[in-house]
Parts: C-alpha cells; structure tokens; sequence
C-alpha cells in the first residue's frame, strides 16, 4: 500500500489521461453516424489505449517488486509476493 500513496500523483495522471482517451474514443464511436468513423483510427485508439493500461500496471508492478518481493519480511513471504506480480503479468498479456 505505502507504493500506492508514494506513487499516488503518478497513477492519478496516467488515471487522467486513460479517462481522456475513453472520451474521447466514446466521442468518436457515437459520432460515428454523422461522420464515417475511421476504423484505423478507432483501432489506434484502442491500441493507444491498451499501452496507456500497461503502463499503469508497470507503475504498480514496479512499487510492489521494489516494497513487498525485494523487502519481504521472510523468503515464504517473498515468494508470495513475486507470485502476485507474475500472477498480474499473466493476466495482462491477452
């Protein structure tokens, strides 16, 4: 938790733009009627998107690597916690 608040200011901008993004996508599918949408840059956005929530997810892979695996009180406690990252990881990747 102590990563959550350190990084706080951090994970409320790229919370920002991600909102901006989703508007703005939302924008462009309802004005898709009077305008013919651009599915290449409909797919750019969502792509755009998806590399905005990576980059979210790094900023709290990173605070939980470097506060709960790299500092775990005890080896069993570490291991937990690297299998919360690589549980993350794995959930990511599709």
């Amino acid at each position: 938790m102590a990563h959550i608040l350190r990084d706080q200011k951090k994970l409320l901008n790229r919370l920002s733009r991600l909102e901006g993004q989703l508007k703005a996508l939302r924008t462009t599918i309802e004005g898709a009627a009077e305008r013919e949408a651009d599915c290449h840059s409909v797919m750019q956005q969502v792509a755009s998107m998806r590399g905005a929530l990576g980059g979210l997810l790094l900023v709290f892979l990173e605070g939980h690597v470097k506060d709960h695996v790299a500092k775990g009180a005890t080896e069993a406690e570490r291991l937990v916690e690297a299998d919360i990252v690589l549980e993350a990881i794995r959930s990511f990747r599709g």
